[in-house]
C-alpha cells in the first residue's frame, strides 16, 4: 500500500448581490431546471446509447447545467445550535454529462470536481440583507498541469459556471 498527498492552488470565485436569497435561489432553481419533472440524474441512469444520453440531458439542460442536489445547511445548523441567528447556507450540485465527459476523458480524476458544487449564502440571518455566491474555479481543480484539451475544456466550464452565477446574482435579471 501506498500513499500520495499532492499539493495544488484552487482559486475560488465570490459574487456578492443586494437581492435578497431567496430571489438568488428561485433564479437557480430555475435555470438549473429543478423542478422539472424530466430530472437529469433519472436521464443519466435512463439512457442507454450516447445519443440518448445527449437528447435526454439536451432536454433537461440543453447545453447548459442540471440540478443534481442540493443541501441546505441553515436548516440543520439553526437546530443544532439552537438559534435562528444562522444565515441561509445552500450547497447546490449541478452539472452536464455531456460537458463533464469533455474533461473526463482526458483525466478520469476530473470525477473528482464533475458535477460542480456552488454555495448560494446569506450574507446575514436576515435573507433580506444581500446574498454571496461561492464557487471553486473548475479549470483550477481539473487542469493542474494540463495545457490542451482538457484546459480549454474546463475553461468552457468556467465560462459556463460564470455566466450562470451572473445571471441568478444580476439586478437587472427577473425570472
Amino acid at each position: 500500500m501506498s500513499k500520495t498527498i499532492e499539493d495544488f492552488t484552487v482559486q475560488r470565485v465570490q459574487y456578492t448581490t443586494d437581492l435578497p436569497v431567496y430571489e438568488v435561489l428561485k433564479r437557480m432553481d430555475a435555470a438549473v431546471n429543478r423542478d422539472s419533472e424530466k430530472n437529469i440524474v433519472r436521464s443519466i441512469r435512463a439512457a442507454r446509447t450516447p445519443k440518448e444520453l445527449e437528447l435526454r440531458v439536451k432536454e433537461v439542460a440543453g447545453d447548459n447545467f442540471g440540478f443534481f442536489f442540493e443541501f441546505n445547511h441553515s436548516n440543520w445548523l439553526k437546530m443544532y445550535l439552537g438559534s435562528d441567528d444562522v444565515p441561509e447556507m445552500h450547497v447546490y450540485t449541478i452539472g452536464n454529462p455531456i460537458l463533464a465527459q469533455t474533461m473526463l476523458k482526458h483525466r478520469p480524476l476530473s470525477g473528482l470536481y464533475v458535477p460542480l458544487r456552488l454555495m448560494i449564502m446569506g450574507k446575514y440571518a436576515d435573507g433580506n440583507l444581500g446574498t454571496i455566491v461561492i464557487y471553486d474555479l473548475p479549470s483550477s481543480m481539473i487542469a493542474t498541469d494540463d495545457r490542451g484539451e482538457l484546459r480549454e475544456a474546463a475553461e468552457v466550464l468556467d465560462r459556463k459556471l460564470e455566466a450562470l452565477v451572473q445571471e441568478v446574482t444580476s439586478a437587472a435579471c427577473r425570472v
